[in-house]
C-alpha cells in the first residue's frame, strides 16, 4: 500500500508541476479538449492586420522539427564531474525516476499504470546510437508521452543529466 501511495503522490505531483502528459487526461477532459479543438477549427480565421501580415507566403509550411543531424551535432559543453553527476542524480530522482526507475532500469513506479514502455539504460546498446546532443534534445523537448523539460531546467542541468544517463550503462557493466 505504501508503494501505491508513493506512486500516486508522484503522479499527482508530476501532473501539478508539469501538466498532464499527452494521452494522460481523464476521459471527460479528453472529450472536452476534442470539443474545444473542433469549435476552434470552425471559427473564422482572424482578419489580416498589419501585425499579422508580415509578408508570409500564403503557401508557407509550418516550421519542421529540427533535423536530427542538428541535434546529433551538438557537443556536450559540460564535463562530467563528481559534483555534476551528484546534482544530476538528485534531479533524476525527483523528476525522472518515477518513469525511468531509480537506477535507470525502466521500472519506475508509474510505468504500469501509465502503460509506458521504457528502455533499460543499463544495456549499453540502448543509448549507443544516440549522440549527447540527441539525448539533450529528448530531455528538453520530450518524446512520446514524456513531456520535455523545456525552459524549466537550465541547459547546464540538462547536459549534466546527459552525463548521468551515460554513466548508468557504465555502472552496470562495471558491476558485472
Amino acid at each position: 500500500m505504501i508503494v501505491s501511495l508513493r506512486a500516486l503522490a508522484a503522479v499527482l505531483g508530476l501532473f501539478i508541476w508539469m501538466g498532464c502528459p499527452q494521452g494522460a487526461l481523464p476521459e471527460n477532459q479528453e472529450q472536452k479538449s476534442q470539443e474545444n479543438s473542433q469549435v476552434k477549427a470552425q471559427e473564422k480565421p482572424p482578419e489580416k492586420t498589419q501585425e499579422n501580415s508580415q509578408d508570409k507566403p500564403k503557401d508557407a509550411e509550418p516550421a519542421a522539427e529540427p533535423a536530427k543531424s542538428d541535434a546529433a551535432a551538438k557537443k556536450n559543453p559540460v564535463k562530467a564531474t563528481a559534483e555534476g553527476l551528484a546534482a544530476a542524480k538528485k534531479f533524476f530522482g525527483y523528476d525522472c525516476a518515477m518513469c525511468h526507475g531509480a537506477d535507470g532500469d525502466g521500472k519506475g513506479e508509474v510505468v504500469e499504470s501509465m502503460k509506458l514502455t521504457m528502455k533499460d539504460w543499463h544495456d549499453g546498446s540502448t543509448l549507443a546510437g544516440l549522440s549527447d546532443g540527441e539525448i539533450f534534445e529528448i530531455i528538453k523537448t520530450g518524446k512520446g508521452k514524456m513531456s520535455g523539460e523545456g525552459d524549466r531546467v537550465p541547459a547546464e542541468m540538462v547536459w549534466k543529466l546527459v552525463n548521468y544517463v551515460r554513466t548508468l550503462a557504465k555502472q552496470a557493466a562495471a558491476s558485472r
